[in-house]
């Protein structure tokens, strides 16, 4: 609920299945209008399990909100079977059936149903409790009450048939009962047929549109049957590499101890939902968490968690049983408590690293911020029957119209097929992202056209109507087609809440950094938010603009956004007026880092096009020390925001804090420079590639020196602190060869020229790996390492309290 009020909530498919629902009530069957050109949501899934909700539309009792609370209190009711399995011809249940509430809490748990219950609204969530009461009612040989629950599982989606048939086959191999099992299984077949080859393809213009995910098999479902039996290499590739199913499997069976698996017979439903899953070519359905893909497994994975449970502590109790009997009570009672805590404590993790509740470490409460309030109000002043266009996740909280369009290739397709044509434009120009330069396209269409009329425009929000030949102005009137900074569009409120991070940064004298935040969303891309404030005027700077800079996990540039930002087409910069804040979100990101295990992002202020062009940055200087460990990368150019590392697939991090803790350097020192900074200590230098020397040539004579192809780098840590506020200086390490000569040197601000020591807090650690390059014709010989500190800007060394104006390190290349 909390997330459809902070409109996080989506046409698909709340959206479309709460209009088809109003529709079907106004006497349009399950029709809709948020997919044009499909017309009919049995062109995406046959679910008559919908239907049974129809009459509350007539009372007026239903919206996207109640669905919402059916969904999960469906879901929750689930708990109650699994608990009455678990206690089912279970010598555990007289001795331990505490325990047994283990299992339908765990469940209910569970990252893979709960993000089900939290990805909008879909029917085929409601399969996972349907299904646990047909495989109880099963179990408990009640054939009537297996059946009812058997068919409304089936009535949720197409595909729920294939799952249901492998519950007759259950039926008839573990309980030899094989006359209801031909029944289920026939029953299934045919409604899949049904469902599947008549009523979909019915409604679809180009066929059964599901299809379409497989078609990498094949263009028929013959064809794609053929592939999968006669080219498994082809097969293996997807499901092995492109699927991860190693992975897949991993996840779906870590969060019961992988105790589901010693029961491979209730692993049987699960079947036909790994396969529409994971043959699919769309990588959403891929993933057990984020989507509702995989409430289908759910149930049989946690059916198998019990039954192998069971099964592991009967092998344990036989064992037991040659035990005297004080002992075999103690060790039965012992081993059942050992194995449903490993059951639990497997849970937990998963959960604390996956889950969706406040006990899971991603889990971020949906904010309802005054901007959404702003939100929410227009549109109860929109007109009710209207026909609207909306983006997609406003469209769930305006379905109780006939005519809604959310796709934007409404006005980006001059062939798109509307059936009627919009009244009214509602479009949050801050919510959706600008790929493929689709808000420039809109800005061009709706404001600079003259087709559009503008009728409220506050911070972000934009309400239009088409002008029609009645309606257009007359000659010479304004049309606010072009915003400026006295236009409603400019009327961005004070951002809030308040940034995640304060800092204050100036580019030049041009921009101010405020503060930022940081917006994680599971395992999607890490998005920001930065707080700008214009120091002058930014009228003669129509190129200025922000930009987000993907680094490496060493600090240096990879990635860099090259559309604009959102809030950047509607308001650029060059309307901002001096003094006010403008939040800049940066949700349009080019890169994709899931396979990465750790990077940066930092933001650079760019006076052109190129963002990779150094010479066109605004370098960022401080008033005042920052509370962070800011570091400057590209060559001082841009600002560090967070640092983020992968844990459990999902990115986590943020600014670096300063360290004050002294560390163990495996080879501490008291070297004091001056009084400003002391070098408490190095790691053993270690040189890569390393080849052994060749001693004599061809000709007989000596050489004492590598060869070109046998250069190499020099690696070592050091450890610093600052013991008051340093100036600027630059830090030299150098290799000096037993010529006296050096053959390899860095000079920079520590930590890669990142953090200059003038922002340096007294006390503070700072620990730095260095890399010297070596000289390829070094002589072979005893070497040492000079390390020092200068100030940059006139070369003047910083003298040791103990004497010398450097530091020296004896070491051997051989």
């Amino acid at each position: 609920m909390q997330q459809h009020r902070a409109f996080q909530t989506n046409g698909l498919d709340l959206g479309n299945v709460d209009q088809a629902l109003w529709n079907t009530a106004q006497g349009r069957f399950l029709n809709f209008t948020l997919m044009t050109p499909i017309q009919s949501r049995l062109a995406l899934h046959v679910e008559p399990i919908l239907l049974l909700l129809v009459p509350l539309y007539w009372l007026n009792l239903v919206g996207p909100e109640t669905l919402l609370i059916i969904q999960a209190t469906v879901v929750a009711l689930g708990a109650w079977p699994l608990y009455q399995l678990s206690m089912v011809n279970d010598r555990l249940s007289t001795i331990h059936y505490p325990l047994s509430t283990i299992f339908p809490l765990a469940y209910l748990l569970l990252p893979t149903l709960e993000s089900a219950v939290l990805f909008d609204f879909h029917a085929v969530t409601l399969s996972a409790t349907f299904l646990l009461f047909a495989f109880l009612a099963l179990e408990q040989k009640k054939d009537w009450r297996f059946l009812i629950f058997a068919f409304l599982s089936m009535a949720c989606k197409e595909d729920i048939p294939l799952v249901v048939a492998m519950l007759g086959l259950y039926a008839g191999l573990a309980q030899r009962r094989w006359r209801l099992a031909a029944l289920t299984i026939g029953l299934s077949a045919a409604w899949f047929v049904v469902a599947f080859f008549l009523i979909q393809p019915r409604f679809a213009a180009g066929g059964n549109i599901q299809l379409d995910r497989y078609a990498w098999l094949g263009d028929s479902p013959s064809e794609m049957l053929a592939t999968l039996l006669t080219q498994p290499a082809l097969v293996f590739e997807h499901l092995w590499r492109k699927a991860d199913l190693p992975g897949y499997l991993t996840q779906l069976f870590f969060p019961t101890a992988f105790l589901a698996l010693f029961s491979p017979l209730t692993l049987l439903p699960m079947l036909p939902p790994l396969a529409v899953n994971l043959l699919s070519d769309n990588p959403f359905t891929w993933r057990l968490e984020d989507f509702h893909y995989g409430a289908p497994l759910a149930p049989f994975l946690f059916i198998s968690a019990i039954y192998g449970t069971r099964r592991v502590n009967e092998w344990a109790n036989g064992r037991i049983g040659e035990w005297r009997m004080g002992e075999q009570f103690f060790a039965i009672r012992s081993f059942a408590i050992l194995l449903f805590s490993l059951f639990l404590v497997f849970s937990i993790i998963y959960h604390y690293y996956r889950g969706f509740t406040p006990l899971a470490r991603p889990f971020v409460w949906p904010e309802v911020t005054a901007h959404h309030q702003r939100l929410a109000a227009l549109l109860s002043a929109l007109p009710p029957d209207a026909p609207l266009f909306t983006q997609s996740n406003l469209a769930p909280h305006l379905t109780h119209r006939s005519i809604l369009y959310s796709d934007f290739a409404y006005f980006t397709d001059p062939h798109f097929s509307a059936p009627v044509k919009v009244e009214e434009i509602l479009l949050d120009v801050t919510a959706f992202e600008n790929i493929g330069g689709l808000h420039q396209f809109l800005r061009q269409t709706l404001l600079e056209s003259g087709n559009y009329q503008i009728i409220s425009a506050e911070d972000g929000i934009l309400r239009l109507q088409p002008l029609t030949g009645d309606r257009r102005p007359e000659t010479g009137e304004s049309n606010s087609s072009t915003p400026n900074p006295h236009s409603p569009i400019s009327n961005l409120q004070s951002p809030t809440p308040n940034p995640q991070v304060p800092l204050t940064v100036d580019f030049g004298q041009v921009i101010r950094l405020n503060g930022y935040s940081l917006h994680f969303n599971r395992q999607e891309e890490v998005q920001v938010s930065v707080d700008l404030e214009p120091l002058q005027s930014l009228a003669a700077l129509p190129e200025l603009r922000p930009v987000l800079y993907l680094l490496d996990a060493e600090g240096q540039p990879v990635g860099a956004t090259t559309d604009l930002q959102p809030i950047l087409v509607w308001f650029p910069p060059v309307e901002w007026p001096v003094g006010q804040t403008v939040r800049v979100r940066f949700n349009t990101l080019p890169w994709y880092t899931r396979d990465t295990t750790a990077y940066r992002l930092a933001l650079g202020l760019v006076n052109g096009s190129d963002p990779w062009d150094i010479s066109r940055r605004y370098r960022p200087s401080f008033s005042q020390l920052p509370d962070f460990a800011v570091r400057l990368p590209a060559d001082g150019t841009l600002v560090e925001l967070a640092r983020i590392e992968h844990v459990w697939g999902m990115p986590e991090g943020g600014p670096v804090s300063r360290q004050f803790t002294l560390p163990n350097p495996p080879h501490p020192l008291q070297a004091n420079f001056a009084n400003q900074i002391k070098l408490l200590g190095y790691s053993t230098p270690e040189i890569s590639d390393r080849r052994p020397p060749t001693h004599s040539t061809g000709s007989g004579q000596a050489a004492d020196r590598q060869s070109p192809s046998e250069a190499a780098n020099l690696q070592l840590t050091l450890y610093w602190q600052a013991l008051t506020d340093p100036a600027n200086l630059t830090r030299f390490v150098q290799l000096i060869g037993p010529d006296g000569q050096i053959y390899g040197q860095n000079d920079s601000a520590p930590d890669r020229g990142q953090y200059p020591t003038s922002l340096w807090q007294p006390g503070e650690v700072v620990v730095e790996t260095v890399t010297l390059t070596l000289s390829p014709d070094r002589p072979v010989g005893n070497y040492s390492l000079r390390i020092g500190l200068y100030q940059p800007d006139t070369g003047i060394r910083l003298n040791l309290v103990e004497g010398g104006d450097y530091l020296e390190i004896l070491m051997d290349t051989q």
